[in-house]
Parts: C-alpha cells; structure tokens; sequence
C-alpha cells in the first residue's frame, strides 16, 4: 500500500476543507436589487438597492460609477457613502447622483463593515436622454478656501444656450468682495472667517430672463485655518493589566478630510482603529514603549501623512481590594398580597473621598453588583468601607436603601472585614401601567394631504422608573386618511414624533422633514406630552423639504472608545447680518433633524446652503448631548461649534461627533430651577414689576465640578425647567445654554447642610429678525398686561405718522397685521389678541425709521 500517496491526498483534502471553510467565513452579502433611473433632469440619476439585513448588516454603503456600459473596475469612481440604517422601510435605500451631461452610466453598491469592504452587487445601467436643457448653468467649482494677505479669485464658468450677453450679480457678507462683468469674484484683502457668497447669472432668451445660482461659503485662514495635523494630545500613562486607550483625532483645522489612521510602532498587542483612530491595547504590560501613530489623508489632491510619538508609561496596578466583607439580605414586596417574579440587581456605591487644591468632596461610585435570584435573596463580598445601596428592576420601583428614592436620603452602611450584614428590601411593585389613548393626525402643512407614516412617543425622564419597560417607546403607524391612534402610559413625558414613510401613492415620503409636536423640525424645541386622560388632536403638519441633492453624512460615537452612540442629531442654519448698532447677530434660523442608524451614522439631505452648526442627541445616558468639532470631544455650547459649509453638492468629509460621558459617580448635592428668556420679563411702568418670564425649553444644563469634569445635565423642558442630581459637596460650576441665546454660567455652593438648591438662570438672545430693545423696556417701551387672557396694549415713544404692527407666531406665520395713525410722544396702542391662538407671539412694531419686537405670552 502506498502510504505517501494516501498521507498527499488526506493532506490535500484538509488544505482544501480549510481553505473552503476560510473562504465561507470571507463571504459577505452584496447589496442587490441594484437599479438606476433618470431622474428629474437629464444629469440626474436615483440609484436604488435592497441593503444588506440581519446581524450581518453593514455600516455603510458605497457607491460606485463609471462613463459607459462596462464592468472593468478600474473604470469606476466612488461617488456616495450611505450608512446602513435599522429604520429604513423595506430595506430599501437610495441615492440621487449628479452627472455631467446625458449619456451612458453604470453604477454599483457595496458595503462596508468595521473590516472592511464587501464584494460589489450587480451593475446597473442608466441612459439619460438630453431632454430639454436649462437655458443657463453654472459649470464650474467654487474656490473655497483663502489665505490672509493673499487676493482671492473664483472665475466662474456658465454654460447657455442664449447667444445675448451673460449678467452678474454677486450677493455676500465678505465687505470689500466684487465680481466682474466676466463672472471674476475677487477679493483683495480677505478677511479671516467664513463667508456666505452666492453669485447670480442672468441671460435674456426669447424676451424672457433666465437665471442660475451658484452658493457656497468661502473660509479665509487666518494661518492657523487649513493645517493638517492631530488635534488630540496622547494619553501618556497606563496601568498594568487594565485596558489602555487613547482615541487619537486628527484632522485640517476648520477644514474637511477624511483621515485613516495607521501604528507605526507599539508593544505588542497594541492596535488602532484605522477609521475611528481608537489606540488600544487590551492586557499592557508594565514598563515604558515608544509610540509612534500616522494618519493619512489626501490634501489638495496629495496623499499627506503626518506621524505622531510618544512615551507610554505603563505602571504597576495596585493590588485589587478583596471583597473581605459579606453584604446579603432578602427582597419581598411592601405589600404582601402583590405577587410575580423578583428579577433585578442591587448594587453598592462605595464612598470616595477626593481632595482638590485642599478641598475635600465624597463621593460614591457604583463598584460592585448582585443579582437577585430565584429565591429572591442577593449576595454581595465587598472590601470593608462606606456604601450606599441601590436596588432596581424591571417590576418594581428603584430605590435607595432606606426605602428612599434619592441618594441624598440613602442611609450609609458601614462594615469591616470577616462581618456579616444583613440589609433586606421590600420594594413597591410597579403597578400595572394606566394607558390612555392619544389620537391625532398627520398631513401635509400645505396640502392638507394626509402623510403615511409612524408617530413614535419616547419616553423622557431621566430615571428609567418613570415609565413601564413596554411603553418607554410607542410607535403607532398611520392610517391612510392620515389618522392614527396611540397607547401611551398615562402621567409619562413623551417627546412625540412622525417618521413619514413611502406608499403607493406617496412614493417619495423622505421629502418631508422629520416633525416634532408642536409644529417643530428642530428636536431641542419638541414639547413634551404629558398625558392622563384620553386626548385628541395631537396633530402634525408636516413640512416638505425642497430638494437639492446636498448634505452631509457623519456618525455619533463614544468619544473615549469609539464605539457608536445612537439618538437624534440636528442641525441649524445659521445666518448672520449686522444691524443698526454694528453688533452681528444671528438671522433666520432653520434646524433639521434625522435619526441615526444603529451604527450611530447620519445623514443630512436637501439642506438650504449655508452654514450649519451640528448638535448630537444621544438617546441616553451616560453620554452627554454635544456640538460638533471635528477630531475632538463635543463641546456643549453652541458657539464654539465647527460651522459646516453647505453648498450645491454633498459633502465628501463624514463628520463625527464624539460625545463626553457624565462622571460615574454620585453625590448628595441637588441643583434645579428654571431657565427664562430674559426678553419675557416685560416690565409694566407703572408697577415696574416684572410679569413674566418666558421659559427656555431644550436648554442644555450642566453642571461641572472643580476640575471641569461633567457630573450631571439635563435638557431643560416646557416650562424650562431642569434638575440636576449626583452633585458632590462643593462648588459645582452650572452652564446653560441654547441655540440663540449667549451662554450664561453660575457657580453654585453645595454643602452637607443644604445639599439641594433652587436657581433660576436667565439667557440673553443672540437672535433676532428685529431688535428686542431689551435695555429700553420698563422705560419707553411697554407690553402689558403680560400673559395676557384677552386683549393686550403695547406703549412706546412714537415719531408722527404711521405705525404698522404685526403679531408673528414662534413658527414665523403672521397673525394679525394693521396700520394707525399715531402723534409724537408717548402713544399706546390697542393690540387684537383675544381670538389669536395661545402660545408666545413677537409683536412686531415699525414707526418711521425705528422697529422693534416684543415677546407676548397669550394664555387662556
């Protein structure tokens, strides 16, 4: 018998099994379904496919196009990325691509997993036929960026079929900025910032005048603006056998790229994320290790590589504190009659002691855990110490031992090592939630059509307890005559919602902005429904958006691991223009909303260019709402925001928002109180009192500890109120801020004997279409009575002649317009506001050269 023929083949048959078992493990599903049509002009194509589902989803999609009918791929360009989303309907995902001209197309989609690109679908081909052709175009790039000391020049290029000349006409807030009867913008002495430009070519055709636009914002660096470089400064010290991290960031400063990230030199063990940028070495070893870290990028069209080096310290942990002291009781319901399951956890919170520049705080973090089991018993072995025990579950109401609901109120439990401590709960089961049934209707704000759709109502509180696992999320879908019907728990905040969604007879449903109750696009603004009994009438006008086929696309991840974060994200527009008085001030104000996808991508379309400021809204806690800033932690005020620039076409950078995380640990401090506009109090004259003060819903509250560390925050709601809990003896820094308003900080002293205090915080605008003459109000000016319950006067120092008044709704819609004849001097003025509907109004008041806006608060 010949065994070495025999050993071969065997041998074969295991490298080919192997081999085959490798390859299976390879395979990844392709997107499919894969079709491309023309689309409303002739260099327009809707490339559509069937994603990728299950636990194998993707995190994005590429596509792909190339000139032709062909299949060579070195012939196809990457064009679109699309994250992968769990919400989208059927699966079904789409993409509107700009071409040059008619002609013959082909596309493909892949996706793209956290290793990297999957196999391509089918191609699809696309013919686009000439059709009629736009009388005039514009065909060139805009010049985006310049440099202080150096002149800037775009020379535009159009495209017309009209044989008359071609007219100009630049509009911009860049002073000094002009262009020339050829369509040359140039600018001789640029000024650092960002500038709006839009440019207006005009052509006669026939005796009839046609135009076309060209927007985009032009950023002038100051030198600083445009540096590729890492904006994140290394973590230098590590502990033996814990985990170490270090998410690296770089990026161009007030500039776009999209950067890879690659180890040059590390122990072993140690990794990076090559997207995300996360260094991480799961078991280091003590000791001291170079590190060098490149991220690569392409620059101006280069292949640009920068490297970064550091010494890591690696020192030897401490000896792990054995759990010498034992922890146990029994869990019962306070009431003996109630019955089911006891399924939960309790925790101990171990008290810490930090001192900072001689100031002493406690605090307690949650360091160990026990399940409750089957006999409804918990056992906990701690190291000897001062704890605060927290039970929770799903059938019954966290709390605080001693029968507590605030770690403020928790009683202190002491012990030592080799003791024995019996701590027993009896627990309030959570009774059977009440639903009520909330009913209302979604339409077309223009149409009045009804819209297919879903209205989701998610829970708002800050304690999971406040609604019953089942109803924290309630999605009712909408009928075909737009009505819908909804059970909710009854006394629980929701943040009601649309999701519009495609239908046979409305197939393009994404034209609608995502709504918000009451008749807001802007998530920060939604109210809050709070409902007892059976309501109707919660309805939702729904907003199309125009289309552009622009936007821009990014991800909401976990600033200190990468990992992705999931919730809401929005972005405002932002327009500035300089009044009377030469301050700068924000103008027409729009915020768009989107949902992430599980992977935490987004994606913005249709936006009106411009600049927009990012805000990302994490579905829960730990992690903290925050604006973007590329490569570097979210900021949480407004202002110090990265502006993205919008123009025609989308955005090729994917920006990421990297969200802190609040601190671990619990106090016994409390902070809450009220956030008011300061424009509501409208001061009478005559009692030189103020009336009322107009809350600040979806203010950004956070309260920070000595060393800058966020402990706590809250989103301030209807009425502008806003909690803070877990805050440490001490002096707790608290920042409100919101869109619109300049940010406001006060310190706030916290100690054993009065650990809650109550404040009330009061923003000043930054916005508005007419000046608020805050300092002349309760001297010249005059609102009152304010709120008012019918009718309501407004007294100001007036020019001879006309003055027209008009009363603006929050959401823009003129309610009330007339013209009276007044004299000089102090005048007073009836105001119709009676049958005006309920909400805050602007009265709007113009007299010869002076105008002026006051809020109104009308109630019932």
């Amino acid at each position: 018998m010949n065994y070495s023929r025999i050993f071969q083949h065997l041998l074969s048959t295991i490298v080919l099994f192997v081999g085959m078992l490798s390859l299976q493990a390879q395979v990844r599903l392709v997107p499919t379904d894969v079709k491309a049509v023309q689309g409303q002009s002739n260099t327009s194509v809707v490339i559509t496919w069937t994603g990728v589902d299950g636990a194998d989803a993707p995190m994005k999609y590429y596509v792909y196009q190339a000139s032709g009918v062909t299949e060579d791929m070195s012939k196809f360009s990457r064009i679109a990325t699309v994250p992968h989303s769990a919400n989208i309907r059927d699966n079904r995902y789409s993409f509107v691509a700009q071409v040059a001209s008619a002609g013959t197309y082909t596309f493909y989609v892949s996706g793209y997993w956290a290793n990297g690109e999957g196999g391509r679908s089918a191609i699809a081909t696309v013919e686009l036929t000439k059709g009629e052709t736009p009388v005039i175009r514009f065909t060139s790039v805009p010049v985006g960026s310049a440099s202080l000391g150096k002149e800037y020049s775009y020379q535009t290029k159009v495209e017309t079929s009209a044989s008359g000349p071609v007219t100009y006409k630049l509009q911009t807030n860049a002073s000094g900025m002009t262009i020339s009867d050829g369509g040359k913008i140039t600018w001789a002495e640029p000024k650092a910032g960002r500038f709006e430009v839009t440019v207006r070519a005009a052509v006669k055709k026939d005796g009839k005048e046609h135009e076309a636009k060209q927007s985009y914002v032009l950023t002038v660096s100051d030198g600083k603006d445009g540096v590729f470089k890492f904006l994140t400064e290394p973590v230098k010290v590590g502990v033996a056998g814990r985990t170490y991290t270090y998410p690296a960031r770089a990026g161009v400063v007030n500039g776009n790229a999209v950067v890879t990230y690659e180890l040059v030199a590390g122990p072993n063990g140690m990794s990076i994320d090559m997207n995300s940028g996360l260094l991480k070495w799961e078991s280091p070893v003590a000791g001291r290790y170079e590190i060098v870290i490149a991220a690569i990028a392409v620059i101006n069209g280069e292949r640009t590589t920068i490297k970064q080096s550091f010494v890591l310290e690696i020192k030897e942990g401490e000896t792990p504190k054995k759990g010498c002291s034992k922890i146990f009781g029994t869990i019962t319901y306070d009431d003996p009659s109630a019955g089911g399951k006891l399924e939960g956890v309790v925790t101990a919170w171990r008290l810490q002691k930090v001192t900072r520049e001689g100031n002493s705080s406690e605090v307690y973090q949650p360091v160990y855990k026990a399940e409750i089991n089957s006999d409804r018993k918990y056992f906990l072995y701690v190291p000897e110490g001062t704890y605060k025990l927290r039970i929770e579950g799903r059938n019954f109401f966290a709390e605080w031992h001693e029968n507590v609901t605030e770690v403020s109120e928790a009683k202190d439990v002491t012990v030592v090592c080799d003791a024995i401590t019996e701590i027993n709960f009896a627990v309030t089961q959570r009774p059977e939630p009440v639903l009520v049934v909330v009913e209302g209707r979604v339409y077309d704000a223009a149409t009045d059509e009804a819209v297919k759709g879903f209205v989701v109502f998610e829970s708002r509180s800050k304690e999971n307890s406040a609604a019953d696992d089942r109803y924290r999320s309630v999605v009712a879908e909408v009928r075909a005559d737009g009505t819908y019907e909804a059970k909710v728990q009854s006394g629980v905040g929701y943040i009601a919602m649309v999701r519009p969604a495609p239908t046979k007879d409305l197939p393009n449903a994404s034209q609608y902005l995502a709504e918000f109750w009451e008749n807001t696009n802007d998530a920060t603004k939604a109210t809050v429904l709070n409902v007892t009994e059976n309501t109707k009438n919660i309805d939702f006008p729904m907003d199309k958006r125009v289309a552009r086929n622009n936007g821009f696309t990014g991800a909401m991840k976990n600033f200190y691991t990468g990992a992705p974060v999931v919730g809401k994200v929005v972005a405002h527009r932002v327009v500035t223009r300089t009044n009377d008085k030469g301050d700068t001030v924000l103008n027409k104000i729009t915020a768009v909303t989107v949902e992430t996808n599980s992977d935490g991508g987004f994606m913005f379309t249709d936006l009106e260019p411009g600049e927009y400021v990012v805000l990302g809204l994490p579905a829960g806690r730990p992690f903290v709402p925050g604006w973007m800033v590329t490569g570097q932690k979210a900021v949480t005020e407004w202002g110090k925001a990265q502006r993205v620039g919008v123009s025609d076409v989308m955005v090729a950078m994917v920006f990421d928002i990297n969200l802190d995380t609040v601190k671990s640990e619990r106090g016994k401090g409390r902070v809450r109180g009220f956030v008011y506009d300061k424009r509501g109090g409208i001061v009478k004259k005559e009692s030189d009192k103020v009336q009322q003060s107009a809350g600040v819903p979806g203010t950004l509250v956070v309260a920070r500890d000595e060393d800058g560390t966020i402990i706590d925050f809250s989103l301030a709601e209807n009425e502008g109120a806003f909690d803070l809990t877990n805050l440490a003896v001490g002096t707790m820094t608290i920042t409100a801020d919101r869109f619109e308003f300049e940010p406001t900080v006060q310190t706030v002293d916290i100690d054993a004997s009065t650990p809650e205090r109550v404040v009330s915080i009061g923003l000043r605008p930054s916005t508005a279409s007419v000046d608020v003459p805050l300092n002349e109000v309760g001297s010249t000016l005059n609102l009152w009575p304010n709120p008012t319950t019918g009718d309501a006067t407004v007294r100001f120092n007036a020019r001879a002649g006309e003055a027209m008044v008009s009363i603006i709704s929050v959401s823009g819609v003129e309610l009330a317009r007339f013209a009276t004849v007044v004299a000089a001097g102090d005048v007073s003025i009836a105001l119709p506001t009676a049958d005006l509907p309920t909400g805050m109004v602007m009265v709007h008041v113009t007299n010869g050269p002076t105008a002026f806006a006051l809020p109104l608060n009308i109630v019932r």
